[in-house]
């Protein structure tokens, strides 16, 4: 297909609809041809116009734009489209004239602003150059989004087109393209790059490695080079890391290669494991390999925490007994003997985890504590993955709690975590919840900020699901280095829940429903319902059934329900997600929707104002609705409460995050956006709802005990289950016991015996 080249006024934007402008993305619009660079235009005889379709930069109409572009439909009215190669703005900033630089901004900001950045700055393009978000904000008006818009705008200029055309007949996307060129800094050695090894596009736009083969062979590439062999190694190391394994056997691994790699030489690809110590690391008995990078994670977390415990405890607790006894005396009811050890524990050592049963009193345990140790003037800090995990435990101290990333005041305008090796957190003691959610990485971060002879204790479940990615908590437990116990012994009220009752029942393998169909209801407090169905089939209808009947008498915000897969399956969140809106927020013409997802695969939804939602992707960038950085990370739940847009007409909405408050959620950051009256079970982790619907149909590879004890133990208050007796049975008898390959058990093991630290366990 011939390029054609050239520039043209913006006449008027058909999609989306109503708008004079537009802050990017796929946009439709006419335009009237100015002058041609290279080829000829098709122009609409009534109109004087001709249409471009695709991923466009900011627009306004009666601005001029270099465009390239390629033939595509003709439509029997309208005549040809075409589709978008590159767009952008006719401004030649090369110049640096202050009239073609205010000209580019005018599509952006108000000339206000651009009158501030003038004030603020002899050059602003030189300080929008640098992309330094925290300098641009020193001009009036200008807050960090609007930085950012202006920075995104100074980009969209850069002439992607020769890497459009060379990488394009790859099948690459205009906007993976467009990653790569950011990532390279030029069209021109994104080019050079992917040319000479497409699988650079794994680290860049997260492609697997069969997508980045194909391009390997339509380049020509010799099936048994080294660069191949290299990334099959690489992507095999990686895909098993995200898995939670940080090593494999190199046997495996090399027969893993041999089989999608049939002609690779096995002597080549030992060569390469060995010859690359900079990516790959061999243990010293052979028997394991792993990325290096990740072998260097798990030693910093075993050197960062045995640098705490073995810091000499220098904390006042005496006289501890009698602060709990006062506890015991003010709430009308005695701690058990287990309880007060696991208190000895905590107070005794400057690392420890706590787990326990539901109503073994786990967080009431931690709560007196910290009293004691608030009481005697230490100051502590508590924490969670989660925004709702960690509002969870501030019910019951009474403290406010926050994410792990609002802890370490994560900031992207100052490049990462403000609190970290050298600014240390200024807290005596740090207590972090739900522990088995946390990943290495994370976890590493909150190490490193934790000052040396500090106290960290850590709250968790190691029978829960595991975090998505490299775990800490299991291994921390394996290597029996860490002081930790488990509170087993349930309170004579909890003893009344069946949502206490049979959860531990589950935990231990126990099954707990004999009936084959009907409601069945457990408990002295009746808790917990289980609606046993014949058939999976008739899961949806009993769950909305279920859910019309609650939200007549609850908040939409204390009902959740629950499902294991997110969008494939008749019982998928996505379907539980669209009856329900239909119930709860359905179609009105006094509330503004948008469109979302991919219709042609199914999987297209809608976000309607009013309903409630969650965020699957961290978002840095965001703010609040007065412009402050507020961020906000994947499975924050809230409630959209208005589409809107600003005075420059850019698109947004604000959605009113649970723990967080008020946020903008731009345009081109909808799609991180979903429906969340269903959720995953893996997205419920560290949250609790007053009201929990469990649907649970039948999956060979997800239900297991691990899956089935976690969704049961979100519940606050009233657990209703639905699924087959077979079903239920099958996930109490699958219990997927961690079998995570990783460093971090032996690292702890290894540097306590080469290093004397004196460690106080309480028995």
């Amino acid at each position: 297909m011939t390029a054609i080249k050239g520039t043209a006024k913006l006449k008027k934007i058909m999609f989306p609809k109503g708008s004079s402008m537009t802050n990017g993305g796929f946009t439709i619009a006419s335009f009237e041809p100015d002058q041609m660079e290279e080829g000829e235009i098709e122009v609409n005889d009534r109109f004087g116009t001709f249409t471009i379709k695709g991923e466009m930069p900011p627009l306004k109409e009666g601005s001029e734009y270099y465009f390239v572009v390629e033939e595509g439909e003709r439509h029997p009215t309208f005549g040809m489209s075409y589709d978008l190669t590159f767009m952008r703005q006719n401004v030649d900033l090369d110049t640096a004239d202050e009239k073609s630089v205010k000209k580019f901004l005018e599509i952006i900001l108000t000339k206000r602003q651009i009158g501030s950045l003038y004030k603020a700055f002899e050059n602003p393009l030189e300080v929008i150059e640098s992309k330094d978000i925290k300098r641009l904000t020193e001009a009036h008006g200008v807050g960090p989004k609007v930085a950012q818009r202006i920075i995104d705008h100074y980009e969209s200029q850069k002439d992607y087109s020769h890497a459009y055309m060379e990488l394009g007949q790859f099948d690459l996307q205009p906007t993976t393209i467009k990653k790569v060129v950011d990532f390279y800094g030029s069209p021109e050695l994104a080019v050079t790059k992917v040319k000479e090894n497409p699988f650079e596009l794994m680290k860049i736009d997260g492609y697997g490695f069969k997508s980045c083969d194909k391009i390997f062979f339509q380049m020509g590439g010799d099936p048994n080079s080294e660069i191949r062999i290299k990334s099959f190694l690489l992507y095999a190391l990686q895909e098993e890391a995200n898995k939670g394994h940080t090593w494999m056997s190199p046997l495996d691994l090399i027969n893993a290669t041999a089989e999608y790699i049939p002609n690779a030489d096995r002597k080549l690809i030992g060569t390469i494991m060995v010859g690359n110590p900079d990516v790959f690391s061999l243990s010293d008995d052979k028997m394991r390999i792993s990325l290096t990078m990740y072998k260097k994670l798990e030693g910093l977390v075993s050197d960062e925490l045995c640098r705490l415990l073995s810091a000499e405890n220098t904390f006042n607790y005496e006289g501890w007994q009698d602060r709990v006894k006062e506890v015991e005396d003010g709430q009308g009811w005695s701690f058990t003997e287990q309880q007060k050890e696991a208190m000895l524990m905590m107070l005794e050592n400057n690392v420890s985890i706590l787990q326990g049963y539901g109503g073994t009193g786990k967080t009431t345990t931690l709560k007196a504590v910290a009293d004691i140790l608030e009481d005697n003037g230490y100051l502590y800090a508590q924490c969670a993955l989660s925004g709702k995990a960690s509002n969870n435990l501030a019910i019951v101290t009474g403290k406010e709690g926050s994410t792990i990333h609002r802890l370490l005041a994560f900031s992207p305008m100052e490049g990462g975590f403000y609190y970290n090796k050298n600014r240390p957190l200024p807290y005596d003691i740090i207590i972090v919840d739900e522990l088995s959610m946390i990943d290495a990485r994370l976890f590493g971060h909150l190490l490193l900020a934790i000052r040396t002879g500090a106290k960290l204790i850590m709250l968790g479940d190691s029978e829960q699901l595991e975090s998505i990615g490299v775990p800490v908590m299991v291994p921390m437990i394996q290597s029996k280095v860490i002081p930790t116990m488990t509170l087993t012994q349930i309170h004579r009220q909890a003893q009344k829940s069946a949502v206490v009752t049979d959860s531990i029942a589950i935990r231990q393998g126990k099954q707990v429903v004999k009936e084959r169909t009907g409601r069945v209801v457990h408990g002295e407090l009746e808790d917990l319902e289980y609606e046993l169905l014949e058939d999976d089939t008739d899961i949806p209808i009993n769950v909305m059934r279920e859910f019309n009947k609650y939200i007549k008498t609850e908040d939409i915000m204390d009902i959740q329900i629950l499902t294991q897969t997110r969008e494939k399956g008749k019982v998928s969140c996505l379907v539980l997600n669209r009856a329900c809106q239909r119930v709860y927020n359905p179609p009105s013409e006094t509330k503004k929707e948008v469109k979302l997802g991919n219709e042609s695969k199914g999987t297209d939804y809608i976000l309607r104002e009013g309903d409630k939602v969650i965020n699957v992707k961290n978002n840095y960038r965001s703010v609040d609705e007065y412009g402050n950085e507020c961020p906000v990370f994947n499975g924050n739940i809230g409630m959209i409460e208005r589409f809107d847009e600003d005075e420059d007409g850019k698109q947004f909405m604000i959605v009113n995050f649970e723990g967080i408050g008020k946020v903008v959620i731009e345009a081109d950051s909808y799609k991180s956006i979903e429906l969340a009256y269903s959720i995953t079970v893996h997205k419920s982790q560290g949250s609790s709802s007053k009201i929990i619907m469990i649907a649970l149909p039948f999956h060979y590879t997800l239900n297991t005990r691990q899956l089935f004890y976690t969704a049961i133990t979100r519940t606050r208050e009233h657990c209703v289950i639905f699924g087959s007796l077979k079903t239920i049975r099958s996930c109490i008898k699958k219990d997927e016991v961690s079998k995570k390959r990783t460093f971090l058990a032996d690292y702890l093991k290894e540097k306590t015996l080469n290093k004397t630290i004196e460690i106080n366990i309480s028995k």
